[in-house]
């Protein structure tokens, strides 16, 4: 009976034994592929933290690469494609097709472009020169053959008159030589006559060449402007007729160019090539449009060593022919010299003149069609780190879009705007509050001939008549 129970007890405990060593078996399985599993967790989750900052650097990138290119971070990719085929098909017309179209290369075309302009205006100008010099050399050469023929003519009226006076002195004497004189005489008169003819033909052949010369010029000059039209600086109009005593100026400027009233232009010489504040000699504001292509303005300031005379170009950085300029404005803006700031001021000169502002502290408004940016003063410590950046920030901007960068100065010196200037009736002498001056008879003015009066206009009546230099290749100033 105890050996039957001995063996229940070793039976059971080998079966216990057998039950522990696959339990640990089984468990030891178990850990093992848990342990595995974790760790295939750990790299599923590693791989997809990589890729969300791959799909994250992605997105910053896409994000940077439209406030690169002025578009906004919510515009989708078909909106952007269309945005860049109307940039190529506006700025790109010809552009080459083998060569790549994009935001880089383009620049790099409208400058050759502009180069080639350029080149092609500096070669009219070249043959514009030699046509003057053949018209000056034909010019004299017709007034020394004129010269010759006139001289001519005074040889042979001075030997007729001398046959006359030998042929009165020897009628007493040699009668019977009457007929003889009398034919030679006829003769002489004959020989007088082909003389007069023949020079007067001379006269009027010459003259017609010198008439077809001035049509060659002529021409030449209309092909000029017609150039000068497409570059980017080149002068607006003209001025067709000056009126001294009235300070009144008529231009070739009128409704059908969009011209509007107050807007002021600086006047240069006719022979002028570079637009720049060194080379203005007077400015003008327009006062009446008179027609399609005529307009009249008061003069606001002139020279009277070198008075605007008619033919003078007239330009402004603000406005050009049925286009409307664009602008933006960056930095600390004084135009009177007060430390008070002028922005005001500065918007509606530029509106009066049919500008646009496109912005004055948000970058990315400012476009390609963005012409000027113009600078005032730099912001600096005590303005404010919010002013410093806008203006670090706009300075970057121009200089992506290739926008052209004026300092204040120049553009009111190209504008012909003058600090405190005021309208004062037209052919007489006012304060600035448009009242004319009252000065006792035989009272000498309180300024020098010619000096500026209030609103900038000289005192036309202290010298109503000063002496007028006219242009340079022209007959008179008119």
């Amino acid at each position: 009976m105890a050996a039957r129970e001995n063996q229940g007890l070793q039976a059971a405990l080998i079966v216990f034994v057998l039950i522990t060593i696959a339990l640990a078996v089984t468990t030891y399985i178990y850990f093992r592929s848990s342990e595995e599993a974790h760790a295939a967790a750990d790299a599923a989750q590693q791989q997809i933290q990589q890729a969300q900052a791959a799909t994250q650097g992605a997105l910053d990138e896409n994000q940077k690469l439209k406030e690169m290119l002025g578009f906004d971070i919510a515009e989708k990719l078909p909106v952007i494609e269309k945005r860049f085929a109307d940039d190529m098909a506006q700025f790109g017309a010809d552009y080459p097709d083998t060569d790549p179209k994009n935001y880089r290369t383009l620049p790099d075309y409208l400058a050759n472009a502009a180069l080639a302009k350029h080149r092609t205006t500096v070669e009219a100008e070249k043959r514009e020169a030699q046509a003057l010099a053949e018209k000056a050399a034909t010019e004299d050469r017709v007034m020394k053959e004129k010269q010759a023929v006139e001289a001519a003519n005074q040889q042979l009226v001075s030997t007729y008159e001398q046959e006359r006076n030998d042929f009165k002195t020897e009628r007493a004497r040699v009668t019977q030589q009457m007929q003889q004189i009398a034919g030679s005489l006829r003769t002489k008169d004959l020989e007088i006559a082909a003389a007069k003819t023949a020079g007067t033909q001379a006269v009027e052949r010459f003259q017609a060449q010198v008439n077809d010369l001035q049509n060659t010029l002529e021409s030449l000059l209309n092909q000029k402007r017609e150039r000068e039209q497409t570059n980017f600086d080149t002068a607006h109009g003209r001025i067709t007729t000056v009126s001294p005593a009235e300070r009144t100026v008529l231009i070739d400027l009128g409704l059908a160019d969009g011209l509007q009233r107050h807007t002021t232009f600086s006047v240069y010489d006719q022979d002028t090539n570079e637009y720049s504040p060194q080379n203005i000699k007077g400015e003008i504001e327009v006062t009446n449009l008179l027609g399609r292509h005529l307009a009249e303005a008061r003069v606001l300031g002139d020279d009277n060593s070198n008075p605007i005379v008619r033919g003078d170009l007239i330009y402004t950085p603000a406005w050009r022919p049925g286009v409307f300029l664009h602008f933006a404005v960056a930095g600390f803006i004084d135009i009177n010299g007060d430390g008070v700031e002028d922005r005001e001021l500065l918007r509606n000169i530029i509106h009066s003149n049919g500008g646009v502002i496109d912005t004055e502290d948000d970058p990315s408004k400012m476009t390609v069609s963005t012409r000027y940016l113009i600078i005032g003063e730099r912001p600096d410590e005590t303005t404010g780190e919010t002013s410093r950046a806008i203006f670090t920030n706009m300075y970057q901007r121009s200089t992506e879009l290739g926008v052209e960068l004026m300092p204040l100065p120049r553009f009111l010196s190209l504008m012909g705007y003058r600090a405190g200037a005021s309208t004062v009736q037209i052919g007489g002498r006012g304060d600035a509050s448009g009242q004319p001056t009252q000065r006792a008879p035989g009272q000498p003015s309180s300024r020098a001939p010619g000096q500026p009066a209030t609103g900038g206009a000289p005192d036309v009546g202290a010298d109503p008549f000063r002496a007028r230099r006219p242009p340079r290749g022209e007959a008179g100033a008119f």
